[in-house]
């Protein structure tokens, strides 16, 4: 699969989180962090679309096939930068452009709201000339709710390292929560409802983090259920579809946890110290964990594991599996295996449909697989000069069109229950994906649909077939001494027609002269008189006078002299040792002997 990859725009900040928001927008966090170094903690909101200048009063329109991303919203976070975020849409109507955003920043998790659709007039695209004025960036608007501490670690190293929001059920309608885990080893699970109430009816904030205090800090907020995993530290969680399973990624097991159980321990990623598969030994850890929307019923729930060395060494070498779980009997069985980089994973993600799988690597590369066979699609070495942070993919659809017909059900937490015919700004590909490293780039790739060949195509690679065919079939060739053979004749033929080499036998395959089959019949007849008289014997003996004369007086004969017999019997030189090499008539025209030197096989045709 050829992919077409585009540096789309160069972030101000070190990007560290991504994700899309609607159909067209992505959000980007990042920044400085708390230290002092001048870079700015920000979440940044860009428009993703294509290189297109217009100027209405010159009427001049320009346009290309690159995408660019245009900064439409700039968020300022304070002094802790967005290291995790996830965002999720409030209705099932996309076209009021209503989306809850939530960011990790230290040991808080900030919430923001948009409340609708906005114009922006900023111009954020970096190193790309506008040579026209630009019409105004849809936007949205984005209002900071809420910020509440989700981890409890003593001391300065507490803070939050994965965040995720779901719904409680496959209906947009059903209650909307958000898991969180970081440092402290603590899963947490939150009613996004509850916690908004806390914010309307507690009088006093903790306003300390915030120079202008407008925003309150929760930090006593029971959550809904709270989980111990008994680890260090939880490296990274997901929920499943219907939103009742919950995967923890800990740095010395994979547990899977039932949230209709209020947190029962279902199962748990098995390893394996000897056996095939190599990325179960106690050698490697999982590094991402991410659920597949492929089973159709419950029952089973499908995800994906990228596996990382625990030492790295010279020789890295990464992991991708596919897991299945059955619910019914609480088994966790891995349906295959394949090496994803020769290099450590950093970050993975699956599309919407869960049939594409992306993996971004520490040296900067991204690779596309295909979930079901694990096969892959493509592979970008180093299109980052550092390591990729986050990766997302692209909708193929357009929702937030209001009345423009719709068609099927939803099968992804972020998008309403019903999608509009309108495609999406990626449609035209098989699938689009954005990725963004610390290098401050802003990359989209986009990989098209499986080309087939033509009918014409098929013709003309028959036609040649066709031809090979017919050319082998009139010359065909003796591999054991290297002299075609032609059909209908006799065997021992060593037609001149075929080629020549340089030095003693440098007339080799070319027709003997006239005199040649005299010759032979010479050398033949005081053979057998001398064989009469007992004077030589048969076998080698005769065998390597006959060569010799051969060699000696007819260095335009052609041969080769094969010592196995009972490999080479029927070639030229076995019936030259037999003594049963029969002179034949050849193909050239006798009218003309002077031009049959200068026959060619490819030319008779």
């Amino acid at each position: 699969m050829r992919q077409k990859s585009s540096k789309a725009a160069i972030c101000s900040i070190p990007a560290y989180c991504l994700r899309g928001i609607g159909c067209r927008h992505i959000l980007i966090g990042g920044g400085g962090g708390s230290a002092k170094t001048g870079v700015p903690n920000q979440i940044q909101l860009f428009l993703l679309g294509y290189d297109s200048n217009f100027d209405l009063q010159k009427g001049i329109y320009e346009s290309s096939n690159q995408m660019v991303a245009r900064l439409s919203d700039v968020v300022d976070t304070g002094q802790s930068a967005s290291m995790n975020m996830d965002c999720i849409s409030l209705s099932d109507e996309p076209y009021y452009g209503r989306f809850l955003i939530v960011a990790g920043q230290d040991e808080f998790c900030a919430l923001y709201e948009t409340k609708h659709f906005s114009l922006s007039e900023m111009d954020g695209v970096v190193n790309f000339d506008r040579r026209f004025d630009a019409p105004s960036n849809l936007s949205f608007h984005v209002q900071e709710l809420v910020r509440i501490q989700t981890d409890k670690h003593p001391g300065d190293d507490s803070y939050q390292k994965c965040v995720r929001l779901f719904r409680a059920g496959l209906d947009c309608n059903s209650p909307l929560k958000m898991a969180t885990a970081g440092t402290d080893a603590f899963v947490r699970v939150w009613s996004i409802a509850n916690v908004l109430r806390n914010v309307r009816t507690k009088n006093s904030f903790d306003r300390a983090l915030f120079e202008s205090g407008s925003v309150p800090v929760l930090r006593d907020v029971t959550p809904e259920l709270e989980i111990c995993t008994k680890s260090t530290s939880v490296d990274d969680l997901d929920v499943s579809p219907s939103g009742d399973v919950l995967a923890t990624v800990l740095p010395d097991q994979t547990v899977l946890w039932d949230l209709s159980a209020f947190g029962k321990r279902l199962a748990e990623i098995p390893t394996r110290e000897n056996g095939s598969e190599k990325a179960l030994s106690n050698k490697f850890k999982v590094r991402s964990l991410r659920f597949a929307n492929l089973s159709k019923n419950g029952t089973e729930i499908n995800f994906v594991t990228a596996h990382n060395q625990r030492i790295r060494t010279s020789n890295e070498i990464s992991f991708l599996c596919l897991w299945l779980f059955e619910r019914q009997k609480g088994n966790c069985r891995m349906v295959g295996t394949k090496v994803a980089f020769k290099e450590t994973v950093s970050c993975l993600e699956l599309s919407e449909c869960g049939r594409f799988s992306a993996v971004g690597s520490m040296g900067g590369s991204v690779a596309l697989f295909d979930t079901l066979s694990l096969s892959p699609l493509s592979v970008l070495r180093q299109t980052h000069c550092s390591f990729v942070t986050a990766l997302s993919f692209l909708p193929q659809r357009s929702c937030d069109v209001k009345d423009l017909g719709h068609i099927g059900e939803t099968i992804s937490h972020n998008l309403p229950s019903k999608r509009c015919f309108l495609p999406g700004i990626c449609a035209d590909f098989r699938c689009a994906l954005v990725s963004v490293s610390v290098d401050r780039t802003i990359q989209v790739h986009q990989f098209p649909f499986p080309t087939q060949s033509s009918f014409s195509a098929f013709l003309f690679r028959l036609s040649i077939l066709t031809s090979v065919l017919y050319m082998l079939r009139r010359v065909d060739i003796n591999v054991a001494n290297n002299t075609p053979i032609a059909h209908g004749v006799g065997k021992g033929r060593t037609p001149k027609i075929f080629g020549g080499t340089a030095g003693q036998l440098k007339n080799l395959g070319r027709k003997p002269k006239e005199d040649g089959g005299e010759k032979m019949k010479q050398e033949k007849g005081t053979t057998e008189r001398t064989n009469l008289n007992g004077s030589k014997t048969k076998g080698a003996k005769m065998a390597d006078e006959l060569m010799k004369v051969m060699g000696d007086r007819d260095a335009e004969m052609r041969f080769t002299y094969l010592p196995l017999k009972d490999k080479y019997d029927g070639t030229f030189a076995r019936e030259l040792q037999l003594g049963e090499f029969v002179v034949l008539e050849d193909d050239c025209p006798k009218t003309e002997p002077s031009l049959a030197h200068q026959i060619d096989v490819f030319c008779d045709f």
